[in-house]
């Protein structure tokens, strides 16, 4: 099954896996499993059903559920091959054994590659890290990201863990924790923006952990950047021209109140 919008709640063996689009999940014949989808974001999905799974790098058993995420490449590999083995369904012809056969490997091939990252590729620490970095800023809505940045970069947990340490000196979490930090502070500064809209869009279920995580980071609440970001803006909008015809075309003092009469009227008086 292959996610394609919206963002449901994969369940399965009594737990909860929030998905996305691109999210992969491989299940055996023995595993029990259900969506929970949100009613006013309904999500699309890809499914195959075969008598004869893929063959896996991954050792899949019946009681096997595995999860990935697919990069935006592969993602649109695997819509390619959903399209072809609905296509060699409904031919059902002579060649569509042999057809679907060769389907199957393919998808084993491509799902295999899926959360592989830069493995295959012999990326070094550095291009690691970089690849690292990018992938944070593509999901700055994940609370707990080292599993799948782990399986992302082809790396264990210890081997992650190791990698930020030799080459940037700190742990992954804390080096998601300020790429988000500062993409929240630069969000907060936008025009229209809430704190409880920020940190929905953050991967915070209530404002109130996002305010404390967000004020132990920056040293004040996300409130105080917003009033200090209102205070730098400039008044209005218009034009230092438009302000200057504007006063000209202004009335004097004194006149509009009726203060001064008209000549005329001064000479008729006298």
């Amino acid at each position: 099954m292959v996610v394609l919008s919206g963002s449901p709640v994969f369940l399965a063996a009594d737990q909860r896996h929030r998905t996305r689009r691109g999210s992969v999940i491989v299940a055996g014949p023995d595993v029990p499993y259900g969506w929970e989808d949100c009613r006013a974001a309904p999500s699309t999905h890809l499914v195959w059903s075969w008598a004869q799974p893929p063959s896996l790098r991954h050792r899949l058993t019946p009681r096997t559920c595995w999860l990935r995420v697919a990069e935006s490449g592969l993602l649109a590999e695997l819509e390619e091959i959903h399209v072809c083995t609905r296509r060699e369904i409904q031919r059902s012809d002579d060649f569509s054994t042999e057809a679907l056969a060769a389907l199957n490997q393919i998808l084993g091939a491509t799902l295999s590659r899926c959360g592989q990252g830069p493995r295959a590729s012999g990326a070094g620490d550095q291009q690691r890290l970089q690849l690292a970095e990018q992938w944070m800023q593509r999901h700055l809505d994940v609370r707990a990201p080292a599993a799948a940045l782990a399986d992302y970069l082809g790396l264990s947990a210890m081997g992650l863990h190791r990698l930020f340490r030799q080459s940037a000196g700190l742990s992954p979490g804390r080096a998601f924790l300020e790429i988000k930090m500062r993409a929240a502070e630069a969000k907060l500064r936008q025009p229209q923006a809430s704190v409880k809209q920020v940190a929905l869009e953050f991967g915070y279920r209530h404002p109130g952990d996002f305010t404390r995580a967000f004020a132990k980071f920056h040293g004040r609440p996300p409130t105080v950047v917003q009033i200090t970001t209102c205070r730098d803006k400039p008044h209005g909008h218009r034009s230092a021209a438009a302000a200057e015809k504007a006063l000209k075309g202004r009335p004097r003092r004194g006149a509009a109140a009726g203060r001064h009469p008209p000549v005329e009227s001064r000479a008729r008086r006298s």
